[in-house]
């Protein structure tokens, strides 16, 4: 009986121990993934202008932990996503780059948890709402932007909303934009929806908005905003600047 009681007691302590170290582990490998990930993008933010990937020592920590860091960049997110702002937001940003990278669509229900929080700080549900339209079919694209600029969250939110439907270049949101017109009421996003109306009606074209002419030679210098990637385009003429050109390198 003793003897029994004894191994009993072992055992016992060893499921104790054991349950101890289990509870410990999870947040000291968080902790260590939270330095590393910081490491990273603090190196990677210092080597900017350098001959080398922009992201290099984010895309090392992927291919270090892969898979294994995805509960990682979860919390960060849902932590964004309820507590509103954080002093380390370059991880969070990591961290919803991370998601997309690793899980693509699979991560759609925490991007769209921190893209819909009221909580959050403006740029961070940016961010999650830009990686959802990023991972969204071609024919959800424009829905997605649409439904945040309806919602009217602020000014300048809506104006980020408008400015993003500009860089994906579809034509479809522009019967979108002339219905919300009415019940926009800042004037700065206003003049956003217009100009993003005739830009997208023919996402082909850039458009003049600035002309001057000086120097010795009298040349013009011609500005164009365009819809898509290059949102704007310079060009020297030697006449005056047409009013249009082709939305594409020279």
């Amino acid at each position: 009986m003793l003897e029994c009681s004894i191994a009993q007691t072992l055992v016992g302590l060893f499921l104790v121990m054991a349950l101890g170290a289990c509870r410990t582990t999870k947040p000291v490998e968080q902790d260590r993934l939270r330095v590393e990930l910081e490491r990273a993008v603090l190196a990677d933010q210092e080597e900017i202008g350098e001959d080398r990937p922009v992201d290099e020592h984010f895309q090392a920590f992927l291919k270090k932990y892969g898979e294994d860091a995805v509960p990682f960049f979860e919390r960060l997110v849902v932590e964004a996503a309820d507590s509103g702002w954080r002093d380390d937001a370059h991880q969070v940003n990591a961290a919803v780059r991370g998601l997309v990278a690793l899980q693509g669509k699979r991560a759609q229900g925490v991007l769209k948890k921190l893209a819909s929080s009221k909580t959050a700080d403006l740029l961070f549900s940016q961010i999650a709402l830009n990686a959802l339209v990023g991972l969204a079919p071609e024919s959800e694209k424009v829905g997605l932007l649409i439904a945040r600029l309806r919602e009217g969250r602020h000014p300048e939110d809506q104006q980020w909303a408008v400015g993003t439907l500009i860089t994906l270049g579809r034509t479809e949101a522009v019967p979108c934009l002339k219905e919300l017109r009415a019940g926009i009421s800042d004037a700065r996003t206003l003049i956003n929806i217009n100009s993003a109306v005739v830009m997208l009606g023919d996402p082909g074209v850039c458009n003049l908005y600035s002309e001057s002419q000086g120097g010795p030679s009298r040349l013009w210098s011609c500005r164009y905003q365009c819809a898509g990637a290059v949102r704007g385009r310079e060009r020297v003429m030697e006449a005056a600047c047409p009013r249009t050109l082709p939305n594409k390198d020279e």
